[in-house]
């Protein structure tokens, strides 16, 4: 199985300076992607999280997910302790990278194809257990600004 759609990513680094560059009229997938700044090593990019923002029962956007997370990311917020250990262990080498999806159920199966293929360490729901490497054309998405 592939995505069902080519996905076009954009990116900002996550901060709640930067809640203006996420779209407040769109929904899609996203990902928190680790890019951790080591002077004179090479640069590595680990994704740690992957989510949606808006399905065929949600009307979340991708703003209002970012929102949430900000909020999340806050030391004194109680939430889902995998994605605050991220937050807390990685507060200046996150990035928040989306992707912007029109159709809602396209949205869920996006979604859920790149967590089993990635089995980011902050996700804890994984639909099958993926034996083969993720299908290339998921690493072929253009990224937008890189």
């Amino acid at each position: 199985a592939q995505v069902p759609v080519q996905l076009t990513w954009y990116r900002t680094k996550f901060a709640r300076a930067n809640a203006a560059d996420v779209p407040n009229d769109k929904q899609g997938v996203y990902a928190f992607v680790a890019i951790p700044e080591v002077k004179h090593q090479p640069t590595g990019k680990y994704v740690m999280y992957i989510g949606r923002a808006g399905d065929k029962t949600s009307r979340n956007t991708l703003r209002s997910r970012y929102h949430r997370y900000i909020q999340e990311a806050r030391k004194d917020r109680k939430g889902r302790p995998q994605v605050q250990r991220m937050f807390w262990a990685l507060p200046n080498n996150l990035w928040f990278y989306w992707a912007e999806i029109d159709d809602p159920l396209q949205i869920t199966e996006c979604e859920r194809h790149l967590k089993d293929w990635l089995r980011p360490p902050a996700n804890n729901e994984f639909e099958t257990f993926m034996s083969q490497p993720a299908e290339a054309e998921f690493y072929t998405s253009k990224v937008e600004d890189e």
